[in-house]
């Protein structure tokens, strides 16, 4: 799943819950710029692009995530 720039420029919360085929996020700049909250639960993937999230202050993994970037 990839969100790019345009997207979501609304979004303040999102919630990846019960997602166990999911393999790779990743945010392109400018994807969500005003995306305070990330919930995550019962998913495993690599998440790309967190970095480009400048307003993220809440980030709730739960399961086996791995940050790239």
């Amino acid at each position: 799943m990839v969100f790019y720039a345009g997207g979501f420029e609304g979004l303040k919360r999102l919630d990846l819950v019960g997602l166990p085929n999911l393999q790779v996020v990743g945010f392109d700049e400018r994807t969500a710029p005003w995306i305070e909250e990330i919930v995550i639960r019962s998913c495993k993937f690599r998440l790309f692009g967190k970095k480009n999230l400048k307003e993220l202050w809440d980030f709730h993994p739960d399961g086996d995530i791995e940050v790239v970037n």
